[in-house]
């Protein structure tokens, strides 16, 4: 597929800060925090994905569509972002950025991985794009799901092997192989919840932002699994059914009840599967706290 880009509209501000994963790691809490800064524009819906043509999740597909979301941007914005999370696991969207916009900042968010495995199975489910209740059965799967078997199906099944995506340090690897170091953010979410306040202060430090002490630093999207996966049904069914005649304002009243079928997630797991997800995940975390703590001398 063909990214008509050089269709841009002259007056339109191009973006050059993409925040390109990971999910459930804190990209939305960022993204809201970096949207209330006087020199950042960020994109609305946050995760257009556009580059990523070759995975089913997509946004915009059109340079139209995607250069629509920028209109708002104006001179006084020094950044211009989007947060497309799954830019990260694309094989081709960091280049057809760079191709597009050279100089391009981007901005990757981390989790120790066993959390992050559980937590992305659990919005598989909440998604209902994964068929598999019980996380250790799915986890048992991620090879076969490599291979292209035993995967539902899905906008991208390839996103239901756990094992990889969460690999975060291969992805990492990637994208450090095709950007310059001082050009890439990497940020832990666990310093996030520590000081979210030092933490995006840091940030700011990396995109040449002064902070600004009016930035409401009000947390979004915790961890949370589905009560009742019936109920939760229902409740998607009525929300496209919604959208499909056309009404697509927000009341709030499908997320209020959406949150009443919501619990806190829980990480438990045999010793067992920890142990061999521990093992698994060794030499890649390594990597990822390597390039964090390098990372202290440079933001």
């Amino acid at each position: 597929m063909k990214l008509e880009l050089l269709d841009w509209p002259e007056d339109t501000a191009k973006p050059n800060t993409f925040l390109i994963g990971s999910p459930k790691c804190g990209t939305t809490s960022i993204a809201s925090w970096l949207s209330q800064h006087s020199k950042v524009f960020f994109t609305s819906p946050k995760e257009p994905h556009y580059f990523n043509y070759d995975h089913g999740y997509r946004g915009a597909r059109t340079v139209v569509d995607y250069a629509a979301l920028f209109e708002g941007a104006v001179s006084g914005h020094s950044i211009v972002a989007e947060g497309s999370i799954w830019y990260l696991f694309s094989k081709v969207a960091i280049q057809g950025i760079l191709k597009f916009q050279p100089d391009s900042k981007f901005i990757v968010m981390v989790r120790e991985p066993i959390s992050f495995a559980i937590s992305m199975h659990s919005q598989q489910r909440r998604s209902f794009f994964e068929d598999i209740k019980e996380f250790e059965q799915a986890w048992a799967l991620c090879e076969e799901r490599r291979n292209g078997r035993r995967a539902p199906k899905a906008p991208e099944p390839r996103l239901l092997d756990y094992a990889s995506v969460c690999s975060q340090g291969s992805h990492i690897e990637k994208v450090l192989e095709l950007v310059e170091r001082n050009r890439v953010f990497v940020g832990d979410i666990g310093e996030l919840k520590k000081d979210a306040r030092a933490f995006m202060q840091r940030l700011c430090r990396f995109l040449d932002l002064e902070w600004e002490d009016g930035i409401k630093l009000v947390p979004h999207n915790k961890g949370y699994t589905m009560k009742s996966e019936s109920f939760a049904k229902t409740l998607a069914f009525l929300d496209q059914a919604k959208r499909r005649i056309g009404l697509n304002f927000q009341t709030g009243i499908l997320n209020w009840i959406w949150g009443i079928n919501s619990k806190r997630l829980e990480y438990g797991l045999s010793d067992s599967l920890r142990r061999e997800m521990d093992a698994f995940f060794k030499d890649d975390w390594a990597y990822v706290r390597k390039v964090l703590e390098e990372q202290k001398g440079l933001f």
